[in-house]
């Protein structure tokens, strides 16, 4: 992932205009990077996502002989071990074209802009309980230049629709690509982070929600410090800090529980995440909506993280 990463070229500028060419900023909630459906209040409205509409039914009479071909259906983006690919726009007439690896509700892959041809990561996840999918678009220090969100019927004959932005999102499913993709469970030690835009517009000096995730992978193997310093962005930047502290490490996961560190710094809360980290990239999710961890309005840990700069290569 870190190769995919490293493609991403000075043109990313060039990307995310309208076809008039005016700059679109990227819709975000209160906690717009997050992987939970249980932390998502709203300041600023994302745009809603349009669910794809299932195919409509009539009922007429038919000669005994007719038959219908069922419905291309499937429970997943993409199937283990290979990579989905889609081709559709945005707004009707700037097109793309994707491809999308899976494992559990974890997604990762590239959109390629098809007027200037350069890949860029996308990385993302389907939300518990539903079929919200949800990817952001990442610049190489982190910047997310677009967020991509629809709704998966699991229907592959009809396309998906939805959202870039506040554009218009629509992708056709073309089938499976020849090269494999893989989960790398690999944990670098470093910072992994991500910058959204402002809410609004006109503030020059704002900045929108804000993450930061230090991991120094301890030498034992086993376990790993951590801290998090999130912002919510303007005009508050209220704050989600989590101070360093040691986690056990299960895989390339790591658990954080209210319940197991200092009691002075948690007394009457309840608060659990998980970090679930891959080569490149990481997830932090709330468990159990325990999210009672005193952070500032709005500001939460939850979200997509990406590795800006490794310590170990």
């Amino acid at each position: 992932m870190r190769s995919v990463l490293a493609t991403v070229m000075m043109s990313l500028v060039a990307l995310g205009c309208s076809s008039d060419g005016s700059t679109v900023a990227a819709p975000v909630d209160d906690d717009p990077t997050s992987t939970s459906s249980t932390s998502t209040t709203t300041e600023s409205a994302p745009t809603t996502t349009t669910e794809s509409a299932a195919p409509t039914t009539t009922t007429s009479e038919a000669p005994a002989t007719t038959t219908t071909e069922p419905a291309v259906m499937s429970d997943v983006i993409a199937e283990p071990g290979v990579r989905s690919v889609w081709s559709g726009t945005i707004d009707g007439d700037i097109a793309i074209s994707v491809w999308l690896a899976q494992e559990d509700r974890f997604l990762f892959g590239e959109l390629v802009y098809d007027a200037v041809g350069e890949p860029i990561p996308i990385i993302g996840d389907v939300r518990p309980a539903s079929d919200l999918v949800v990817l952001h678009e990442f610049a190489l220090d982190g910047s997310v230049t677009g967020t991509l969100a629809f709704n998966d019927t699991g229907d592959r004959s009809i396309p998906l629709t939805g959202s870039w932005n506040d554009l218009t999102l629509e992708l056709t499913y073309d089938g499976v690509d020849e090269q494999p993709a893989v989960f790398d469970p690999t944990v670098r030690s470093g910072e992994y982070r991500y910058q959204f835009p402002p809410f609004g517009e006109g503030d020059d000096d704002a900045w929108g929600p804000a993450g930061y995730l230090g991991i120094s992978a301890l030498e034992d193997g086993v376990s790993a410090v951590v801290e998090i310093q999130n912002h919510r962005g303007a005009p508050g930047y209220n704050q989600a800090w989590i101070e360093p502290v040691e986690l056990a490490l299960d895989g390339n996961r790591f658990v954080f529980d209210s319940d197991d560190v200092d009691p002075d710094a948690f007394d009457g809360l309840d608060c659990a995440f998980e970090v679930v980290v891959f080569d490149g990239f990481a997830f932090v999710e709330y468990l159990d909506d325990r999210w009672d961890c005193a952070f500032g309005f709005g500001a939460a840990v939850s979200g997509v993280y990406v590795l800006t700069d490794s310590i170990v290569g």
